[in-house]
């Protein structure tokens, strides 16, 4: 089993954020959803140690990351493709760090399933945040991640 600190989680998002779009999270205002159309991206990992992390955060933040990615803040026919590809790369990166950084992948093989994406009620998102997800502020957005463990 691999049990996750919040400090963890929040160093793993960092760096993933900094590295990938020059964002620097910070703590939020409160912890209330965020508006607009939200998308929860999760990734699984299983082998030497088994879970997920989970991202809920608006899918306006995915446009955000795309735009620091590739440099350019136009919108084009491919900008909801884009964010979601890139909150998925989010996620992925996160998890990457998380894995390197613990003692899983020195007890043996972790590996990692390609991410997946599925919209978010924002009506779920107390509940989410109250199974331990880190709630951080990304360029105005909340987002909110956090481990399940598989037994």
């Amino acid at each position: 089993m691999l049990e996750l600190s919040q400090t963890t989680l929040e160093q793993a998002l960092s760096d993933a954020l900094e590295t990938m779009a020059f964002i620097t999270p910070l703590p939020p205002e409160d912890e209330s959803a965020p508006a607009g159309p939200m998308l929860l991206t999760r990734i699984e990992y299983r082998g030497a140690a088994n879970g997920a992390l989970e991202l809920a955060c608006p899918q306006a933040f995915g446009a955000i990351l795309v735009a620091n990615l590739l440099g350019d803040a136009s919108a084009g026919p491919d900008a909801d493709r884009q964010a979601a590809d890139a909150l998925r790369e989010l996620i992925n990166v996160t998890c990457g760090t998380i894995l390197r950084g613990s003692e899983a992948t020195a007890l043996g093989v972790v590996e990692m399933s390609v991410p997946t994406q599925a919209p978010f009620d924002a009506a779920d998102w107390d509940t989410f945040v109250a199974a331990r997800a880190l709630v951080v502020d990304a360029h105005g957005h909340k987002l909110a991640l956090r481990q399940v463990e598989f037994h």
